[in-house]
């Protein structure tokens, strides 16, 4: 058994705030409204309007709350949506409507879908995925950008932070300042680290790990990687901040399987990898942080 939900809702499912979201009894279909299985495998897929484009994911809801809405009488519930991995969608389910769907029976096509890009994974990604111990969640980052195929990056040593990024690397015409985080609400706290990230990338070299980098003629971006929701947050003059999740690196990890993409296709991707969060505000200095 598991769940199918499908909707054109351009915010969902990888672009949602707080991974959480509320349907209406009426876009529950084959009667699943009250049929609340915590952690129940599910498909999501998002249908985009006015375009044959359809993205599609594994992965589970929990956290169900019933309830009503604050103006009208249609009965709700809110759940907490967990994305593992992109699929592919399983031709049975191409052209269903928008909406919740329980199946049951049909465990082919939730094989299918969670086989198709998970067994490509290396191990680490699972615990990647759920940790909740900051120091496995950044060096665990670090071996995913690795496997990309960014070979110039450098860490860096955990007990010589002291708010220093967690690693930096460049890739072609692309250099990179990078911070780790759990937290989904880091905003005032990381405003002076940003700042200073940015300062470091200003200068047009960068020291690390016994290693200068010079970065004046690269496009700068400083990432803060995190399990929430890829979108640029702002511009400091002319470096782009972006908060850049697991998810959006391990897309570009499967596209850089393709036979047709080269070091420069991954230095674009990677600049890429939060385009359809928000746009970013302007901020005028790297003393107004981010």
């Amino acid at each position: 058994m598991h769940y199918i939900m499908v909707t054109d809702w351009e915010d969902h499912w990888d672009r949602m705030q707080n991974r959480t979201t509320t349907y209406t009894r009426g876009m529950l279909k084959s009667g699943a409204w009250g049929k609340w299985v915590e952690n129940m495998d599910t498909i999501f897929i998002r249908h985009h309007k006015d375009s044959s484009l359809v993205d599609s994911w594994i992965g589970t809801v929990s956290d169900f709350v019933a309830g009503k809405p604050m103006h009208g009488d249609k009965e709700t519930v809110r759940f907490r949506v967990t994305l593992r991995a992109k699929c592919e969608i399983p031709p049975n389910y191409a052209n269903l409507e928008s909406g919740w769907y329980l199946v049951e029976g049909d465990t082919h096509s939730l094989n299918l879908v969670s086989a198709s890009r998970v067994m490509f994974e290396p191990p680490f990604v699972a615990r990647l995925k759920t940790t909740s111990d900051w120091r496995e969640f950044e060096y665990f980052t670090y071996y995913l950008l690795r496997l990309l195929g960014i070979h110039s990056i450098r860490p860096v040593l955990s007990g010589q932070q002291q708010g220093r990024p967690d690693g930096v690397f460049k890739l072609r015409s692309l250099a990179v300042v990078y911070d780790c985080t759990l937290e989904s609400d880091y905003g005032e706290k990381k405003r002076d680290q940003i700042a200073n990230y940015c300062a470091m990338l200003r200068k047009g070299t960068i020291d690390v790990a016994g290693v200068t980098m010079n970065v004046a003629d690269c496009s700068k971006q400083v990432w803060i990687i995190t399990r929430g929701c890829s979108r640029e947050i702002c511009r400091v003059d002319d470096i782009l901040v972006r908060e850049v999740t697991i998810d959006a690196i391990l897309d570009v990890y499967h596209d850089r399987m393709s036979p047709d993409m080269d070091e420069d296709g991954l230095a674009d991707s990677l600049k890429r990898t939060s385009k359809q969060g928000r746009q970013p505000r302007r901020v005028r200095g790297a003393d107004e942080g981010g």
